[in-house]
């Protein structure tokens, strides 16, 4: 499911990895971000259900004892143990939030791929419905997303659905595109877009600031290191352009004074 995991670059001259190094040299580094690999595509959350010390090990390719292993990852930080015993990956969700989410975008971009063939079973009919109340949905109402006639024959409901589409805001779209784009030149993969909740997140910021300043700020978002651990969604876009536009207009000394203080 996932393809990469994100790695700080820190990570070089950490003290956790120079700890971890001290006490299982190269291999256990080596290993650890094995088991990161692993974890990234066989168990996303970065929960280690079922998994005991001899499973962890062989994930991580760790050639030696595994109590070891998974006691200095424990020691150092690396990894956590809970009250059930179950291990998982220390702050994973913070550190790989692509990672961790994949479930979700595999999800969201099926049930769009559903909704584009038509073939939307009761659930995503009904998350359709909570989309375009948020502003999408024009006067017939739910009728448009339900498998019955309305009531007039004309138009049908497919007709509807684009009646509402010809209507929306074309700076939407406009911004989307743009997203899309940046999106894909920023991480090398495909934005999912959930249209009616997303499209509403846009409208409020279009209500308040130009296209072209946030097309603008979109840049900035896609590099900037807070963000990229939050997630790179236009929910979380949302959130931080106030901080993201002004940190824009201090100047670069008060800037890196602005997050030295925040770090």
């Amino acid at each position: 499911m996932n393809k990469d995991i994100r790695l700080d670059l820190s990570f070089s001259t950490h003290r956790k990895r120079k700890k971890l190094f001290s006490l299982l040299g190269a291999q256990g580094v080596l290993s650890l971000m094995d088991l990161w690999l692993n974890t990234a595509q066989n168990r996303p959350k970065g929960i280690l259900t079922s998994m005991d010390e001899t499973d962890i090990a062989l994930d991580a390719q760790w050639p030696g004892d595994p109590t070891q292993f998974c006691k200095a990852l424990i020691d150092v930080g690396f990894l956590d143990k809970g009250k059930d015993g179950t291990y998982s990956i220390h702050d994973w969700r913070d550190h790989q939030p692509f990672a961790y989410f994949a479930e979700e975008r595999v999800r969201r971009a099926k049930e769009l791929a559903a909704i584009r063939w038509g073939k939307k079973d009761d659930g995503i009919k009904q998350a359709l419905k909570q989309d375009d109340a948020e502003g999408m949905r024009d006067a017939s109402g739910t009728q448009s997303l339900g498998n019955a006639p309305s009531p007039n024959p004309n138009p049908s409901p497919k007709n509807t659905t684009l009646s509402a589409k010809k209507t929306a805001d074309p700076r939407v779209k406009e911004f989307f595109d743009y997203w899309k784009e940046t999106f894909l030149q920023e991480t090398g993969q495909p934005y999912v877009f959930s249209f009616g909740k997303e499209g509403k997140l846009v409208k409020d910021l279009l209500a308040v600031h130009p296209l072209e300043l946030l097309q603008d700020t979109c840049k900035a978002f896609f590099k900037d290191e807070r963000c990229k651990q939050r997630g790179l969604d236009i929910g979380i876009f949302k959130l931080e352009i106030n901080r993201l536009l002004s940190l824009k207009a201090m100047n670069p000394l008060e800037q890196a004074k602005r997050e030295l203080i925040r770090g």
